[in-house]
């Protein structure tokens, strides 16, 4: 089966974010990496990315870290499998 890769920018878009990562977090497919780059925002779009880190067994960002791999292994629910937030300089 192949590995699904998804790249989500955010900028200030805490609403749809939160939409659309609650769209990633509920599929079934059993190999999906979610790469999410956030451009310093300021609406609370970086705690939308947190809880969805969290709510998948992944850590949150760290602002002290540009970028920020919480590679780690989930059950195999469909739940992605790798988190990657960068946060651009």
């Amino acid at each position: 089966m192949w590995k699904v890769s998804l790249l989500v920018t955010t900028y200030n878009v805490k609403e749809q974010a939160k939409i659309t990562l609650d769209s990633i977090g509920q599929q079934d497919y059993p190999d999906i990496e979610v790469i999410i780059v956030d451009g310093k925002s300021q609406d609370g779009t970086l705690e939308v990315i947190r809880d969805f880190s969290e709510k998948y067994g992944q850590s949150g960002h760290d602002s002290q870290e540009p970028i920020r791999d919480t590679a780690g292994s989930l059950p195999s629910n469909g739940s992605p499998s790798r988190i990657m937030v960068c946060m651009m300089p």
